[in-house]
């Protein structure tokens, strides 16, 4: 009798497709069509490889740490990356459509 987990399993690596191996069991369901079990699987396995994209492109950019715009000291900035700044913040330049340039001279950033 041919064993459908184990081959399963291994369809899955083959193809490369680990969150499918991974939450093909708890998708199963009576409550939900075929299409529907087949759906939920292809969306978790696409979900899976963008989270897993993004992290290897932060990887890969070699940061050597992350910064956050809480921790940018704001009187270092020259006036005008200041005024640049706090307008960027408030997000007006998405309501107004307008592009944003964030070039300024400063050494701290």
């Amino acid at each position: 009798m041919l064993d459908y987990q184990k081959e399963i399993n291994n369809y899955c690596k083959i193809l490369k497709t680990p969150a499918i191996r991974k939450n093909y069991k708890e998708q199963i369901s009576e409550n939900i069509s075929f299409e529907e079990y087949l759906y939920n699987l292809l969306k978790l396995e696409y979900e899976s490889r963008e989270e897993n994209a993004k992290q290897n492109k932060l990887r890969l950019a070699n940061f050597p740490y992350k910064k956050y715009i809480e921790d940018l000291d704001m009187n270092a900035l020259p006036e005008d990356g200041r005024k640049k700044l706090k307008s960027f913040l408030t997000l007006e330049f998405i309501k107004t459509r307008s592009k944003y340039n964030f070039s300024w001279k400063s050494r701290n950033w």
